[in-house]
């Protein structure tokens, strides 16, 4: 085979429009446009979104578990305001937890919520605890609407009943917290 046709097999680079210079100073969507500019792939352009994305996402997380870190260890002891006449006994309250946590996961960027849903007939509660960085984590807990209904409860207090318990052992569990 001659050198002529081995030439003529190989593919031929098409060069670039421009160079893509890179600052210093440039964020990461700047750079991807410098690139797009420059006549890249397609594919190259996705996969540094792609790698963007992930940068990003594992900052956020990083940032996340710091800041949780920090602000666990200023966490208040929960009181336990709420009673249960039928086990004679006390238990913290869902305002029991937000008041011993609130200062110290506001002050850290930190933040939680419920999103409670029916699924045929059951009562789903999510609790989610986010970081103003991005990065959430959640715990989901289920349990049958209508399992505390008895003589004293009707099955519209019972949905309430569960939804509120949901509510306490999620974020417990969520944070690390310990009422007793």
């Amino acid at each position: 085979m001659t050198e002529q046709s081995l030439l003529e097999q190989e593919p031929t680079l098409q060069p670039s429009r421009e160079v893509v210079q890179f600052n210093g100073e440039d964020d990461a969507l700047t750079t991807i446009a410098r690139v797009a500019a420059s006549g890249a792939p397609r594919e190259t352009i996705e996969q540094l979104k792609s790698l963007v994305e992930w940068k990003d996402a594992r900052d956020a997380k990083a940032q996340f578990n710091a800041s949780f870190s920090k602000a666990k260890q200023e966490f208040k002891q929960a009181k336990q305001s709420g009673y249960n006449r039928h086990l004679n006994s006390k238990y913290s309250t869902l305002r029991d937890f937000d008041n011993a946590t609130k200062e110290a996961l506001s002050r850290h960027g930190l933040s939680w919520r419920h999103v409670v849903k029916t699924i045929e007939a059951n009562t789903s509660v999510t609790c989610i605890i986010a970081h103003e960085g991005g990065h959430y984590e959640s715990c989901e807990m289920q349990a049958p609407s209508t399992c505390m209904t008895n003589k004293a409860v009707n099955e519209l207090q019972s949905v309430g009943i569960v939804k509120t318990y949901l509510q306490r052992m999620t974020l417990a569990a969520m944070l690390g917290l310990v009422s007793d």
